[in-house]
């Protein structure tokens, strides 16, 4: 069970083992940000380190950003984006990078 006020988040991150995950939503709206498993190289810098927060939209248009993930912009033309409503479920398959954000309060 994960839940919490609106603008609470998960960083960007894949499960453990690569697994696939269903999450299923009880109340309030979320906001999933989903990157297939063939762009995860997009998404990761030299030194092994995830983008850790893909709707920072300061963080993302630095010179510094964009020099650690130089293809960041190529993941993001594949991501998937959806918003979960109460009673909804979402699927995420194994290995793929997602972030997930509460839109309202619970």
């Amino acid at each position: 069970v994960y839940m919490g006020p609106k603008g609470t988040w998960t960083p960007c991150h894949r499960d453990v083992y690569c697994s696939y995950s269903w999450s299923a939503n009880i109340v309030g709206l979320k906001l999933w940000v989903l990157f297939p498993s063939n762009v995860s190289e997009f998404l990761i810098d030299g030194n092994l380190e995830v983008v850790y927060d893909v709707s920072d939209s300061k963080s993302i248009h630095t010179s510094k950003f964009k020099k650690r993930f130089p293809r960041f912009p190529e993941a993001v033309k594949r991501a998937r984006i959806a918003i979960q409503h109460p009673g909804e479920a979402i699927f995420v398959p194994s290995g793929w990078y997602h972030q997930v954000t509460n839109l309202t309060d619970v």
